[in-house]
């Protein structure tokens, strides 16, 4: 019994440090270990840079997505060794081969963990913007191309250039064709990141044409949006229409906006009681918003008569003509009742 323990502690000696074959055993061992507890391995380097992930969910979708790539790579480094043993250009040829595929293997692996991260976590959570599968699925697919495409060339030896030449032309093909449809797609990419506007804010923007058109956001899109007019008509925008032309989002940075209106006053007016009037008739008026109090300043003297102008806050743009009718109104009256009021000859009314 004591010879056969003897035996087996000399065996083991030999097979891990004395014998040709001692590197390719401790490989297999560590080999083994990594695969088994690649898992494990993962947990614990995400928890070496927690500082950069922090958030426990996004480290389990990120796991779960990178696990059976990493097992993959850990099985391809493992046959490595051994493509030495495949004679002629047979070997050659596999081994280029195996090469390939731990590139891709690995090229796959960081791909999974940015596609997770910035396009599962960073954009939707983070940013807020959630974008459609055909966008990711295009910049992914791109990735995965160009790299394919490369270690094609760099370790199988196989020439890439007339392939791209070939998909350059159709690129061009297809991106004259779709020209429009990428701009308005980007123009949509570009508002979904920078959020110069969100659904219910209304706008102001340069159409068609130069003319302004004004309206409601009442929906988004990735190509379109739709905005709501005065006239309660619905009106289809292509983005590119927003990121080509001056916009004013009268709900940024906050749902206050002013009004202005101007009168024409008479020269012989006493303006110590014109002004504090029309500034108690407009804040007299339901919708005028009390902070910003209204202002009524003189803007300018005429030969025949003094410019009056009342500047007032809304809340509420889509009632904002009627809420300016009304202070328009009831300002009339009260500078009619003083006697305020002139016509462009110098009559006072």
């Amino acid at each position: 019994m004591q010879n056969l323990v003897q035996v087996l502690k000399d065996f083991i000696i030999f097979a891990t440090c004395k014998s040709e074959h001692s590197v390719a055993f401790w490989f297999i061992w560590i080999w083994l270990f990594v695969f088994l507890n690649s898992k494990k391995i993962l947990k614990f380097v995400f928890w070496k840079i927690r500082f950069f992930i922090k958030e426990p969910e996004l480290k389990h979708k990120i796991i779960t997505k990178v696990i059976l790539p990493l097992r993959l790579l850990i099985i391809l480094i493992a046959i490595t060794p051994f493509t030495d043993l495949i004679p002629g250009k047979i070997g050659v040829m596999f081994e280029n081969l195996i090469d390939f595929s731990l590139a891709i293997m690995l090229v796959h692996f960081f791909i999974q963990i940015f596609n997770e991260f910035f396009f599962g976590w960073y954009l939707p959570i983070h940013k807020g913007t959630i974008l459609p599968n055909v966008i990711s699925f295009i910049l992914l697919g791109a990735l995965y191309l160009v790299f394919s495409l490369l270690f094609m060339d760099w370790l199988l030896g196989i020439n890439v250039w007339p392939l791209l030449a070939t998909s350059t032309v159709f690129t061009a093909i297809v991106g004259l064709s779709l020209q429009d449809t990428f701009r308005n797609l980007f123009a949509g990419l570009t508002i979904s990141l920078s959020k110069p506007f969100k659904i219910g804010d209304w706008i102001m923007f340069n159409g068609s044409g130069g003319h302004n058109h004004i309206g409601q956001v009442v929906e988004i899109g990735w190509r379109i949006t739709k905005i709501r007019n005065l006239d309660f008509n619905y009106v289809v925008i292509p983005n590119e229409q927003f990121t080509s032309s001056t916009l004013v989002n009268f709900n940024m940075p906050s749902t206050n906006h002013a009004k202005t209106i101007n009168f024409p006053i008479s020269l012989h007016a006493e303006l110590n009681h014109i002004i504090p009037a029309l500034e108690e008739a407009a804040i007299s008026i339901k919708g005028v918003q009390e902070e910003p109090k209204p202002e009524a300043s003189i803007e300018v003297v005429n030969i025949d008569h003094i410019n009056v102008r009342l500047r007032f806050w809304l809340n509420e743009f889509d009632d904002a003509d009627n809420i300016t009718g009304r202070v328009i109104e009831v300002c009339f009256k009260k500078l009619g009742e003083l006697k305020a009021l002139t016509t462009s000859s110098g009559d006072v009314i």
